[in-house]
């Protein structure tokens, strides 16, 4: 069951990869301050939606003991990365971010440390 989710999630990382553009320090970029914002409020997005998704999958009567297993190091990157986001999203109190959005993130990140290596880092 939790094998089709890691399809979903690597379309979910693949998304937030695509508007990391907010992350850009370097100054020889010409990135404009409305590109950076957007960026920003769209990796916020998939953020939440990746958190609702995390959600229902706990919905699965196992899944504390088999999310980590069956799924690979880059969902579990991408859980971490989500719950940067979600994070940075509720400091800057954006109206599109839940705190159970951080809390579902943050007790699918110990569902994967009980099992996986790249989850007690």
């Amino acid at each position: 069951m939790l094998t089709c989710w890691t399809v979903l999630f690597i379309a979910q990382h693949a998304r937030l990869i695509l508007f990391r553009h907010f992350t850009d320090s370097n100054a020889s970029r010409s990135f404009t301050p409305e590109l950076l914002n957007f960026c920003l409020q769209e990796s916020i997005g998939v953020s939440v939606s990746t958190a609702r998704l995390l959600y229902r999958a706990q919905l699965h009567p196992a899944f504390n003991e088999d999310f980590g297993v069956v799924t690979d190091d880059l969902v579990h990157l991408h859980t971490f990365r989500v719950a940067v986001i979600i994070l940075l999203g509720l400091e800057m109190r954006s109206s599109a971010v839940n705190p159970d959005d951080l809390e579902v993130c943050l007790s699918t990140l110990q569902a994967i440390a009980k099992v996986h290596i790249t989850g007690r880092r």
